[in-house]
């Protein structure tokens, strides 16, 4: 019986065959997916490799809500799918196929984001000026990928739209002295905004120009003073010439240098060296030139004159600046011939009543030559004198502090290599002074010399300027709201060319810009020249220069050039 049985299970194991011992084929093992850099319209799709058991080549396929995204890849473990809708829930599969058709799926759903903004992005506003400014923008990232458009809104107003590649815009004619409101729009495709918003405010408009006069045809012209009256307009006094006979000459201009009226006399024929003509309190003028006052009222017409000739020795006093007094009379300074030994020029202060009478002079100076060129009232109330004094072998830079009576407070010299001479001081609005000059230097050069000192004359610091292998001469300085220095001269730039320049200081003394005027700007002459500067109520200058060879005298192409600028330096011609 046994036997049997053994027979039979022989018998059924070679009938069934061999199969009951063959190894079965098993479909990849399970794997992670990942869902990553989801957004409102993509996401990330990533999964790990399966492993297959028997060996077998793996290929997986992504199904998105029952639509396939990609098939069959092989050893690739991400998918990137786009064209999604922003805020919406979506699932999907990913299945892990063996080559024997076994596979494993696995599920993996996310929801789509909000369709975002565009991030925010910095915008600056720049160049701003009465009528204009630039703004502009960094490109905005759009976290959703999307392109992003923009405009620019003003005052609630859109001005420009749909910019792509440009990220810059010119504001233009816009109102002086305007605040304005603004944003810079950027726009997706989506129709998600973002709002930056920028502001600025327009500065006042700055009426600039530049006029050439000749006045006497063929002759001669020589700018003298120019400044700002009361009613906005201008003031400027010439001196003409024709032969044998020297003109004076007052010119009254309104506020875009049209001339309103002029007023003109003869002087003596022998050269004047120089002449100031200012605003009296009485809304009148004076007129200083040389050996002659000349009071007049608002309209030009000649009120008196004062010549010290009558009093003193005769034709033996210059006068070449004055200052008006707390009682409506003058202070004038110059310098006059004098008889003492070793004396050749004495300065001279004299005391004008309010209707042209000499009160009382004093003699100013050192031992020595004294050329009293300017005063200007201290913070105290006493008065500085700005001078030139020396000899044959030296000249400096000299300061006289009188009272009002006249009386010598203290005297200060500022020395330095070669010859120095003084053209002006100005009563700055930290309680100094400003004083400028030109020193010849070794090279028997001119260089701008600049000094700035306190009311008891101690020197705060000093600078020298020059801009050409030639000369760089100072006529002219003034000072600014803000307390800084303007100064105006020429900058010769060859043996007969020469060019009007104008420079800004820091109330430290450092320099902040310079600008020349070449003669090119000007039809014909063989230069230009800075005589006197002034700062104007809306921060620009006036410069009252002129066109010709100042070298050479006998040239008669000549004429008067008054410009404006702005703040800056630049004017329109």
């Amino acid at each position: 019986m046994k036997t049997y049985l053994v027979l039979c299970l022989v018998s059924f194991l070679a009938l069934t065959g061999c199969e009951i011992f063959e190894k079965q084929n098993l479909p990849p093992e399970p794997f992670d997916v990942i869902v990553s850099a989801s957004t409102s319209n993509s996401v990330k799709i990533e999964w790990t490799p399966s492993y297959d058991p028997d060996n077998d080549s793996i290929f997986y396929s992504v199904i998105l809500n029952n639509e396939v995204k990609a098939s069959r890849l092989v050893n690739v473990y991400s998918l990137e799918i786009k064209n999604l809708e922003p805020e919406t829930h979506y699932s999907g599969t990913v299945t892990a196929s063996d080559s024997r058709a076994n596979s494993h799926i696995e599920p993996f759903s996310f929801s789509t984001k909000i369709n975002s903004s565009p991030e925010p992005f910095e915008v600056v506003v720049s160049k701003v000026s009465y009528d204009l400014a630039v703004v502009e923008w960094e490109k905005a990232f759009d976290i959703d990928n999307d392109s992003v458009t923009y405009s620019v809104l003003l005052n609630g107003k859109e001005i420009a739209s749909q910019l792509k590649a440009l990220f810059k815009y010119e504001l233009r004619d816009l109102l002086p002295e305007t605040n304005y409101l603004g944003c810079i729009r950027a726009t997706d495709t989506n129709n998600n905004i973002r709002d930056i918003p920028f502001s600025f405010s327009t500065t006042k408009y700055f009426l600039m120009f530049s006029k050439l006069w000749k006045f006497i045809d063929d002759y001669r012209i020589t700018p003298m003073n120019a400044e700002p009256t009361a009613d906005g307009g201008y003031i400027m006094e010439l001196e003409g010439y024709i032969p044998d006979q020297n003109y004076w000459m007052a010119v009254k201009l309104d506020s875009q240098a049209n001339i309103e009226w002029k007023t003109t006399s003869a002087m003596d024929p022998a050269r004047i060296d120089d002449h100031i003509i200012r605003q009296t309190s009485d809304l009148g003028y004076l007129v200083l030139c040389d050996k002659t006052m000349i009071k007049l009222n608002n309209h030009g017409e000649i009120q008196w004159e004062y010549s010290p000739a009558g009093d003193l020795v005769h034709d033996r006093t210059i006068m070449r600046s004055y200052i008006q007094t707390s009682d409506n009379g003058f202070l004038v300074v110059g310098h006059y011939v004098s008889d003492a030994p070793g004396i050749i020029l004495q300065g001279i202060l004299i005391k004008i009543n309010e209707n042209g009478i000499k009160e009382w002079h004093r003699f100013l100076g050192t031992s020595y030559r004294t050329y009293c060129y300017d005063i200007e009232k201290s913070s105290e109330g006493s008065y500085m004198i700005a001078a030139t004094t020396g000899n044959d072998d030296y000249q400096e830079l000299f300061i006289e502090k009188i009272d009002e009576a006249g009386n010598t407070i203290l005297t200060k010299a500022y020395s330095t290599s070669g010859y120095s001479f003084v053209r002006g001081i100005t009563k700055t609005r930290d309680n100094g002074l400003i004083v400028g000059g030109i020193t010849v230097d070794s090279r028997s050069r001119t260089v701008t010399r600049i000094i700035k000192i306190n009311d008891d004359g101690d020197l705060i610091w000093e600078e020298f300027f020059d801009w050409s292998p030639f000369q760089t001469s100072l006529t002219g300085i003034t000072t600014t709201d803000n307390n800084d220095y303007v100064f105006t001269g020429i900058v010769q730039i060859s043996d007969y060319i020469h060019n009007c320049y104008l420079a800004r200081l820091s109330s430290n003394g450092n320099l902040l810009w310079k600008r020349f005027y070449p003669h090119s700007e000007l039809v014909g002459g063989c230069g230009t020249s800075g005589k006197t500067v002034r700062s104007t109520d809306d921060g620009g200058f006036i410069i009252l220069g002129g066109r010709g060879c100042i070298w050479l005298d006998d040239v008669p192409d000549s004429g008067v050039w008054l410009f404006k600028t702005d703040p800056d330096g630049n004017y329109e011609y």
